[in-house]
């Protein structure tokens, strides 16, 4: 038996197909275009510390430990956590998971570090890690602790030293004050002395030379050589004048005379030690001369300058009011 088929076959040329072609294209570009919504763009925002901590704790929870690993160990080395209390949890986290792959000595080695930042870091949360985590963590603490307890030590020390610094600064910058206030307190004044001063007998010129006790020895002697002197030449010229009286009394005569020559040498001799000591008062003089001489006297500062006294001890009374009505207090003042 056989079996007929029948096909048939459309032929078309070359061109028509380019135009049936170009028709279709046309067809899609004259079909109106979807409209596109507007969507804002999407801002990539950088997690917190606190973000990168909980996101890599995840891999920790789902026991994804080399995972967990990874992301902490990232973290950490390209201080995505800076912190102290994120980088503390941080290397708990890697603790744990690297205790959980059996790499104790890494384990032990994140412990040692976060402790060694913060030796008051408090032990891994019992209800998040297993034992195992916090045995590993006073383990580490038990070796620090001879150094964290140095550590804690110099760190006394230091405070301690710069606390004695700050005192002997702050002493020193009261007694630099306390100075300069003395310093501003005198004024300096230059005595000029005159030469001619140092040509005067009595010392004139010892005391210009600021030469007291010489200047007072000179005053003294001459003083008194003067007076003896001048004693001498009173007591003559009045034995003089006796004489003149009694010149007819012949038995008068030789105790006047004798009177009138010890009047006269003690004149001779207390004049002459007078002109000899002013003399040589005169020459020390000239030779200690000194141009001048510089002095202070004190001076009062401003008041906007000087040091505000503390307030006296005193008692004063206060009045307060309070929800029964007023209330009168007394206080004291040191």
């Amino acid at each position: 038996m056989r079996h007929l088929s029948l096909s048939v076959f459309l032929r078309l040329p070359a061109g028509g197909v380019l135009a049936c072609a170009t028709a279709g294209i046309g067809s899609a570009v004259a079909q109106p275009a979807a409209a596109v919504e507007d969507t804002p763009p999407v801002v990539d925002v950088a997690p917190s510390e606190g973000q990168l901590v909980d996101r890599a704790a995840t891999y920790f929870e789902a026991g994804r430990y080399e995972e967990c690993v990874t992301a902490f160990e990232s973290a950490l080395k390209h201080d995505g956590v800076r912190e102290p209390k994120s980088r503390e949890q941080a290397r708990t986290y890697l603790a744990a998971c690297q205790l959980a792959l059996g790499h104790e000595k890494s384990a032990s080695e994140q412990f040692r570090l976060a402790i060694q930042e913060n030796p008051q870091m408090s032990p891994p949360d019992g209800i998040v890690f297993p034992i195992p985590v916090i045995d590993r963590f006073f383990a580490v603490r038990e070796t620090l602790l001879a150094e964290i307890t140095r550590a804690q030590d110099q760190r006394l020390a230091r405070a301690e030293a710069a606390r004695r610094s700050a005192e002997a600064r702050e002493a020193a910058e009261r007694q630099r004050i306390l100075g300069l206030e003395s310093f501003a307190e005198r004024q300096p004044v230059v005595e000029r002395h005159r030469r001619s001063f140092a040509s005067m007998p009595f010392g004139v010129g010892q005391f210009q030379n600021r030469d007291p006790l010489l200047g007072w020895i000179f005053f003294g002697a001459e003083t008194a050589l003067g007076v003896t002197a001048i004693s001498a030449a009173a007591i003559e010229l009045d034995l003089h004048h006796q004489a003149a009286e009694r010149a007819r009394d012949l038995e008068d005569t030789d105790v006047l005379n004798e009177n009138l020559q010890v009047a006269h040498q003690v004149f001779l001799w207390s004049a002459g030690a007078l002109a000899v000591t002013a003399i040589t008062g005169i020459i020390e003089a000239h030779a200690s001369y000194v141009p001048e001489h510089e002095s202070e006297r004190r001076r009062k500062l401003p008041k906007e300058l000087r040091r505000k006294k503390p307030s006296a001890a005193g008692l004063g009374t206060q009045l307060m009011a309070s929800q029964d009505g007023f209330a009168i207090g007394w206080g004291a003042r040191f």
